[in-house]
């Protein structure tokens, strides 16, 4: 055994957790799977070594856990996993106190010390790269030159870029702080059914959905298959709430200003 297959193996002996949820080869493909310990020689198949996909593991719990409140889950989590479970746990989808993190490096082989998500740092020699290529001064070059465009210059960029939406739902559907029970994008008195490219109302409403809730994770930008700038169009979001009421989402304790402002229910997003 591994040492997370140890950990794992240790925590059902214990009877610390219900399940355990990580990943497991399945037809040549890493995939999500929920241990049992009713199953514990399915453990050896546990996998911790990279490459792993990214899949939002978090959003997978939410489902779990709506099913079974009362179980108790471990599950492998990256940097930007934490992130989201910490905005699902403000969001009322998930109990805290009976979810139990195992800490995976972004880079890394095998179980160790949380690491900065390779997301958020420059390229190294572990192999870790960020979505951007980075100027001389580490900055994302690409969002430096949108940000210098005038309003109607930098409309006529994103109008661009989403008219290669296919509107697969493929962004909003692998997003780990998605959990709406119902879909504003599916309203189709907001957005009219078999326009494709849709309208841009169908991007602004996600995106505003999403300032002060974006976890940053690029899950969303890397299953577009058209190729679109996701990350960088929500980060835009979040950059104004951080101005105006200086949250960053993600971070444990304090909930995003719109929870305050009562736009967020109980167990729902707005």
């Amino acid at each position: 055994m591994n040492s997370i297959q140890q950990i794992v193996h240790a925590l059902f002996l214990a009877e610390k957790i219900d399940g355990f949820l990580g990943y497991r080869k399945k037809d040549g493909h890493l995939l999500p799977h929920l241990f049992s310990p009713e199953n514990p020689d399915e453990l050896s198949a546990l996998i911790s070594d990279d490459p792993i996909p990214r899949y939002p593991l978090p959003k997978i719990l939410v489902e779990i856990s709506r099913a079974y409140p009362g179980v108790r889950v471990g599950l492998l989590a990256r940097e930007c996993d934490q992130r989201a479970l910490n905005e699902l746990v403000k969001l009322n989808q998930i109990n805290p106190e009976k979810t139990l993190i195992l800490p995976l490096p972004c880079c890394h082989s095998d179980l160790g010390e949380p690491t900065q998500c390779s997301y958020l740092q420059s390229p190294a020699d572990n192999g870790c790269r960020p979505p951007f290529s980075p100027g001389e001064d580490g900055q994302d070059s690409a969002r430096v030159e949108l940000d210098a465009l005038n309003l109607e210059d930098r409309l006529r960029s994103w109008k661009d870029e989403f008219s290669k939406c296919m509107k697969c739902y493929g962004c909003r559907n692998v997003c780990p702080v998605y959990v709406c029970k119902e879909c504003s994008l599916e309203d189709e008195e907001l957005i009219p059914a078999g326009q494709i490219p849709p309208d841009l109302t169908f991007h602004l409403v996600r995106a505003t959905h999403l300032a002060g809730f974006c976890i940053d994770c690029g899950l969303c930008e890397e299953a577009c298959p058209a190729g679109i700038p996701l990350r960088r169009f929500y980060q835009g979001g979040n950059r104004i709430v951080e101005k105006l009421f200086g949250y960053k989402p993600g971070k444990e304790g304090d909930r995003s200003p719109f929870h305050r402002l009562g736009l967020v229910e109980k167990g729902n997003l707005p």
